[in-house]
Order: structure tokens, then sequence, then C-alpha cells
């Protein structure tokens, strides 16, 4: 199990790419800063990406599934851009964090209401209720973090910003669904991708489960 767990850690680190990804982001803050001068900061970059994924929603609905895709993964990036805007402004808060966090949950809840209505308009009952498997993965993916995250701050002295990347354990990182979503979503495979979605992401759940219990026993 620690073997599996291990191989599939490395791989969701996709450090190649997370790396290039927010060098690039980066370059784009720094435009962004100079062009308005300061005055657009992360938060309102974090909810642009909120909004622009009702583009994505209104696409699934009609059954544009290429085009959704495409938008998954260029207004995904927009999750790299707040970041980098919020460290080139000094801005990084816990505020900015709960936003962040909430608005992922947010772009990905409109992604996944859009294929449920797209799956169900063309009468295909098992990938929706896969789909309901993923998505609910998902999110207890991203719960358990936000929770243990909560737990360890809590009389350590430290803010949760500060212990934001404690447990990160597991596949189905936020970029990693998003990707296997898109792909999913462009060659219209919904059932494979979804199933490696729902599957892998209870997996990750669990992995991280244990880790929180792990950390909280030892400060019991």
């Amino acid at each position: 199990m620690r073997v599996l767990d291990t191989l599939l850690y490395n791989w969701s680190q996709m450090d190649g790419v997370r790396t290039t990804v927010k060098k690039i982001m980066r370059s784009v803050a720094v435009v962004i800063d100079k062009v308005f001068s300061g005055k657009v900061g992360p938060n309102e970059i974090t909810v642009i990406s909120v909004w622009l994924h009702l583009i994505i929603l209104a696409l699934l609905l009609f059954g544009e599934l290429k085009i959704a895709a495409v938008l998954i993964i260029i207004f995904g990036l927009m999750d790299s851009l707040d970041g980098e805007l919020a460290r080139l402004q000094n801005k990084v808060s816990d505020a900015g964090m709960v936003l962040d966090a909430v608005s992922d949950r947010m772009k990905e809840a409109f992604i996944y209401v859009g294929l449920a209505f797209y799956l169900a308009e063309n009468q295909q009952t098992l990938p929706v209720m896969i789909l309901v498997a993923a998505l609910s993965g998902s999110m207890l993916v991203s719960y358990v973090k936000a929770k243990g995250e909560t737990v360890l701050a809590k009389n350590s002295g430290k803010t949760t910003t500060q212990i934001n990347r404690t447990f990160q354990d597991g596949l189905m990182r936020y970029e990693v669904r998003t990707t296997i979503l898109a792909i999913g979503v462009f060659t219209s495979q919904l059932t494979i991708s979804l199933s490696i979605i729902a599957l892998l992401s209870w997996y990750t759940a669990f992995v991280r489960l244990q880790t929180v219990l792990k950390q909280v026993n030892k400060r019991a």
C-alpha cells in the first residue's frame, strides 16, 4: 500500500508541469499588476475565474464538449494566477486561502452539473451514477485536507495558511482531477474519466484521512 501511494503521490506532483505553469502565471501576474497599477488583486482574479466557469456550464448544457474541455484547461490556469498575484502583491492571507479553496469547489460543481445534465439528456444512467461518486470523492479529498489543517492550526501558534500544504497525499489533487476530466470531456470518454476520478479520489481521501489522524494522534 505504501509503495502504491508513493507512486501515486509522485505522479500527482507533476513537478515539471507545475513549475512551468507557475512561471508562466508569474509572468502574467506581473503584467496584470503593471497594467492595472495593482488595483486588480488575487481575490478579483478568483471571483472572475468562478464566473468564467459558468460559461463552461452553459457549453456543457448545450453539448459543446470540445470547447468546454479547452476552456476547463484555460480557465483552470487561473487557479495558479491568483496565487502568483497574491505573492507578487504580498496579499497572501487566510481570507484569500478560504476564498480560493471554496471557489475551486464551486468551479468543480459547475462542471459536474453541466455534465450531469448532458448525460441525463442523452439517457446515460450509469455515467450519471459514476459522476455522483466522482464529485463526492473530489469534495472529500479537499474536505479532509481542510479539516485536518484546521485541527492542527488550533492552538499550534501557526495560521492555517502556514500549514496549508501539510496534507497533500494521494493522486487526485485538484489540478489532476481537472486535467483528467478535461481529457474525458474532450474525447467524449466520460465514463472512463469519471470512473478514474471516482476510484482514485476516494482512495486519496482515505490516504489523507490516515495522514490527518496520525498527525492528530501525535499531538494527543
